[in-house]
């Protein structure tokens, strides 16, 4: 069992950044603690599991939605502050050859990054394969959005029984405050401990010595 793994939902420049095609109301208000988890992440060598959009332009989903997130654009990349320019990445199918080297994810962590078409992470079938691999005795979840991809990828650990989870409070941010509100409150009630980005980046430290 590995101590602990951070997950990453969607920061993505279509979401994050204010010009973005499908902007989160004020996400740009999190991309300093967005920063501060990566770069602990970097420093500590903590495996970082991003969960990416990644549209065709003529994807059945923006006949409601407006077009973002599409594959080769520069909306899809992930903002500066979490993108690791050395990212493996899985296509939505979940094929890839070669699969993750995991014990070189282990020892010197780095972001897998799996594509989606729609808001759960574990459409991709590599989400649940590498969970399971890797087995975090810990997850630290944070991005966007709340009630959207951050919800569901909870729901499904939660209901899975994978890792311990922990919720960086001011680090994710939603679409809708109340609903936003609501999934937080229901997410707390079914074991999620929400946690500042600071006080998990702290905690990360002193976890992270378990593995020696």
């Amino acid at each position: 069992m590995f101590p602990i793994v951070f997950f990453d939902a969607d920061t993505q420049r279509d979401f994050i950044e204010p010009g973005g095609a499908y902007p989160v109301p004020d996400a740009a208000t999190i991309r300093s603690r967005l920063r501060e988890l990566a770069e602990t992440a970097r420093d500590l060598a903590i495996p970082v599991l991003a969960s990416c959009d990644a549209h065709a332009k003529d994807d059945p989903q923006f006949r409601t939605l407006p077009a973002h997130c599409v594959i080769g654009t520069r909306g899809q990349e992930k903002v500066p502050d979490t993108w690791d320019r050395r990212a493996f990445l899985i296509p939505a199918s979940g094929r890839r050859r070669p699969w993750v080297n995991m014990k070189e994810w282990r020892s010197r962590g780095g972001q897998v990054v799996v594509e989606k078409t729609a808001d759960d992470p574990f459409g991709n079938p590599a989400t649940e394969t590498l969970l399971r691999e890797i087995e975090p005795h810990r997850i630290v979840v944070y991005g966007v959005a709340t009630e959207g991809t951050v919800r569901a990828f909870v729901d499904r650990c939660l209901t899975l029984g994978i890792g311990e989870i922990f919720l960086a409070r001011d680090a994710v941010k939603g679409r809708n405050i109340e609903e936003e509100h609501r999934t937080l409150v229901e997410l707390a009630d079914r074991g999620a401990k929400l946690e500042s980005a600071r006080a998990l980046c702290l905690a990360a430290a002193k976890w992270m010595t378990e593995r020696r």
